[in-house]
């Protein structure tokens, strides 16, 4: 396994002085996992750094999980190159009535590891201040961040709530539903009038999908309006398993049906 001539080009400097180097890998050397040059939030979460070869740099798999990190190692002619299996947390996200507690629930039942994030807040005493005008408990994402990490050590795992983009994930799932559907759903869950309003508006504004884009991360997206939670779940799936394309952002639009409200 080589390192592309190009990225050895770029490096031919530092690899005098330095032995270990990020690099890219030529992607039709390796077909099974795209690689770009970011330190991983699970390489932090995992000490990873630093117990191969002195200094590890570490690559984010945008493919199957689970993520690796590659170990790159240089002598005096080649490169050696080891890939060790790290830990790949996803968010499920959404504008609430999008589906993400019921496509969780089918992942969880396929033996996937769900932390439904409503839950794990009350039983680890996260909730903040109540806003009554909402009828909503602030969340501090910073502690939130921590407890998961303390929680969630040895495996991969799905992450499920409507704040789930804000945290330290590598691969962001929103959950999108056309508005006029979404009002009916939250209106069978009895939502008052206002909140329903307001969370048609958020997704007809796409709220949930601009706050993740601009995180950085990996985001794709699926439109739930037809599916059900099976069928969502299997979308998820797909995405887990690689599929990029079929889910890119850009694909749901909404701007239509938000115009005729006015």
């Amino acid at each position: 396994m080589r390192a592309s001539v190009r990225t050895m080009n770029r490096l031919n400097d530092q690899m005098l002085s330095l032995r270990q180097h990020v690099f890219e890998f030529d992607q039709s050397m390796l077909k099974d996992h795209i690689y770009s040059p970011m330190m991983s939030n699970s390489t932090q979460r995992n000490g990873r750094l630093g117990k191969v070869h002195g200094a590890a740099p570490s690559f984010r798999n945008e493919g199957v999980g689970p993520r690796t990190v590659a170990f790159a190692s240089w002598s005096a002619s080649f490169y050696i190159v080891l890939i060790h299996p790290v830990l790949v947390w996803t968010a499920i996200s959404g504008t609430p009535g999008t589906g993400k507690t019921t496509a969780g629930q089918v992942l969880l039942n396929r033996g996937r590891r769900v932390v439904e994030l409503s839950d794990f807040i009350k039983e680890h005493k996260l909730e903040g201040r109540l806003d009554r005008k909402r009828q909503t408990h602030e969340i501090d994402i910073g502690s939130l961040d921590k407890a998961l990490s303390h929680e969630i050590k040895e495996e991969n795992v799905i992450l499920v709530g409507h704040l789930a983009h804000l945290l330290s994930v590598d691969i962001i799932v929103v959950l999108r539903c056309k508005p006029s559907r979404l009002k009916e759903r939250l209106e069978a869950r009895r939502y008052p009038a206002q909140k329903v309003r307001e969370n048609m508006e958020a997704e007809g504004c796409d709220v949930i999908l601009v706050e993740s884009v601009e995180t950085g991360k990996t985001v794709l997206e699926i439109d739930t309006t037809p599916l059900s939670p099976k069928q969502c779940a299997d979308a998820i799936e797909e995405i887990l398993a690689g599929e990029r394309e079929k889910y890119a952002v850009g694909h749901i639009d909404w701007s239509e049906e938000v115009l005729g409200w006015f």
